[in-house]
């Protein structure tokens, strides 16, 4: 039996990962390196309050601003430890 804090013990970890993602979606801006949640790494180029628009190699991809996982270096490799 899960007790009292079963189900809702879970959701803090999960509401901080949240936190801390919306947090870095408000941070990001022109430049930066980042991994979207689907795995394309690549430079933004433009940002809106929805959308961004990456360089992948030569492509440029627009997607929407939530689709970006993390923040990265110019190889690919996390900024940041992921929120545990």
């Amino acid at each position: 039996m899960a007790g009292p804090q079963g189900a809702a013990g879970a959701t803090r970890p999960q509401q901080k990962r949240a936190k801390l993602h919306k947090q870095m979606l408000a941070e990001l801006k022109k430049g930066d390196y980042v991994m979207t949640s689907a795995g394309f790494l690549g430079r933004i180029l433009e940002l809106t309050d929805e959308t961004v628009l990456l360089e992948c190699g030569t492509a440029q991809l627009r997607m929407s601003r939530a689709a970006i996982g993390s923040v990265t270096d110019k190889d690919g490799k996390a900024l940041q430890a992921a929120p545990k």
